[in-house]
């Protein structure tokens, strides 16, 4: 039986199923006795270890009528009910606060105790105002809620006087030790990710067209979705055609940050950007808009990157500007602690030990 299980709402590509694939697997290598569970999908896109089971709660079922979301969230409690009876769960570690409020409600009157893991943060989001009522309520019942960054546990102070627990992301590169090197400067910049609106890749793709031609370093984007030709015709737009380069989507990270000397993300908004961590892993620093939380958690502003205010396409040029122009060993100096703190603070053993001090603590293996 299992005595605590790791729930996500899906399998597929996304931060809470990666941390949830990642965790869960780590714990069963480590034998703990450990489960993962999903709502629909069995099947992970990431790599799990095959010494992990997987619980699939439920069959995907459509409606199409008003007051379909409400008959979905009962399917679901009772889904989760069911499940943590039948397998004795005693603690159920529940990533997305939506899933995790269900779960809340769905174990009343059992033994349960139920955390939950916010990768985003519920201020913003856009569930609606019953949503929220629900989160906060939730928030001040949970065991444990677990948080990214320490900005989004001072914006949500208010909502649990018991307190928070701040974990963030680990390194999925990371290097052997923290004594780490930076790049050499290869006058490149990259980024990396989902090429969606809130990206904000066009900020980029315009302040790189306010800096003469012949100054612009070379950058190349890696990644696809819904913003991808919206883009390609601004790269035209604009005539950064012999200076930017839609590379597509990428599984070679490590490889692709190598080629590269700064990492560029003008984001609107985050929770905690893994591809900015890796990057300063990788000993790159990074030009990034200051958004409410995720950057300025990360980057040490002046010692190991720049942070610029949110959508200001001028600042953001003079930013890169200045990155261009800076000295070889200035700027392998900032990659150089940039590589040193991301590994000390998010080195996947320590990011480990932090979440298995939290949940298995009273639980012995």
């Amino acid at each position: 039986m299992a005595k605590f299980t790791i729930l996500v709402p899906g399998l597929a590509q996304g931060g809470a199923e990666r941390i949830a694939c990642e965790l869960a697997s780590q714990f069963a290598d480590n034998n703990h006795d450990v489960a993962l569970a999903t709502l629909f999908t069995g099947s992970p896109v990431f790599e799990v270890s095959p010494k992990l089971a997987i619980h699939k709660l439920r069959y995907q079922q459509r409606f199409h009528f008003k007051g379909a979301g409400l008959i979905e969230n009962l399917l679901t409690m009772k889904a989760i009910r069911r499940y943590v009876l039948s397998h004795g769960v005693e603690r159920l570690m529940v990533f997305t606060h939506r899933l995790a409020c269900l779960a809340l409600l769905a174990t009343k009157g059992t033994a349960v105790e139920v955390y939950c893991g916010e990768v985003s943060n519920p201020l913003i989001e856009r569930h609606g105002r019953m949503w929220q009522r629900l989160t906060r309520y939730c928030y001040a019942r949970f065991d444990e809620v677990v948080l990214q960054t320490n900005t989004i546990k001072k914006a949500l102070v208010d909502w649990r006087p018991q307190g928070y627990q701040v974990i963030g992301n680990s390194t999925a590169i990371a290097t052997s030790g923290v004594q780490a090197t930076a790049q050499e400067n290869t006058k490149k910049l990259v980024f990396i990710g989902r090429l969606t609106p809130e990206k904000g890749l066009q900020d980029t793709l315009q302040a790189l067209a306010l800096i003469p031609e012949e100054k612009r370093w070379p950058f190349d984007i890696y990644g696809s979705g819904e913003n991808q030709q919206q883009l390609s015709e601004l790269i035209v737009t604009l005539g950064l055609e012999s200076s930017v380069t839609m590379q597509g989507p990428t599984n070679k990270v490590k490889e692709k940050l190598q080629q590269a000397s700064v990492f560029v993300m003008s984001s609107y908004r985050e929770g905690f950007p893994v591809a900015l961590l890796e990057a300063q892993a990788m000993g790159l620093p990074v030009v990034s808009y200051k958004t409410l939380f995720g950057p300025e958690d990360i980057i040490e502003h002046e010692a190991t990157g720049l942070l610029v205010p949110l959508k200001d396409v001028k600042a953001l040029s003079e930013a890169l500007m200045r990155v261009f122009e800076m000295p070889d060993n200035e700027l392998q100096a900032w990659g150089e602690q940039a590589a040193y703190l991301a590994n000390k603070r998010y080195h996947p053993d320590i990011i480990y030990g932090k979440w298995e001090s939290l949940l298995f603590k009273g639980i012995t293996k």
